[in-house]
């Protein structure tokens, strides 16, 4: 087997890996969430924001900030997290907006295990899904693509 080819295979095959498993993680994270305790709360602020991608001069994408406040037991929280952070981008930020006015009332869904960890809109999005799909995909491509043929 060529040198040149294993290296190229451990070195692809670990980034995916590794993305793969931080898209697995989240994902498993968000289809749990749909089994999450829920509490009232009530949205705080929502306002357009400009998200830019570093190193990317004039990039910038609009979407939505949500705020969100909510009680579980004596403590009072705060929350900004709809659902999953692509599925957030992927939505339409007037949308979102309308939807989460100021002062509306809201079903948060919060994680048992922490309270801190909450979350408006539960389960996994197609967005979270295929966050989890293209790297495992690509795993299975450059493991095909590079591997020797014997």
């Amino acid at each position: 087997m060529n040198p040149d080819h294993v290296a190229r295979l451990v070195y692809i095959d670990t980034a995916l890996a590794a993305w793969a498993g931080f898209a697995a993680r989240t994902l498993l994270r968000r289809v749990r969430s749909r089994h999450w305790p829920t509490v009232v709360g009530h949205v705080a602020r929502a306002e357009p924001i400009y998200v830019h991608t570093p190193n990317i001069p004039g990039s910038a994408e609009r979407t939505a900030n949500v705020t969100y406040r909510y009680r579980v037991g004596s403590t009072d929280l705060v929350g900004n997290t709809l659902g999953g952070w692509a599925d957030s981008l992927l939505t339409d930020p007037d949308a979102l907006l309308q939807k989460y006015p100021v002062g509306q009332k809201v079903t948060v869904h919060y994680d048992p295990t922490d309270p801190r960890r909450a979350l408006l809109r539960p389960g996994g999005s197609v967005a979270d899904w295929l966050t989890f799909l293209v790297p495992v995909a690509g795993l299975v491509a450059a493991t095909i693509a590079l591997w020797p043929a014997t």
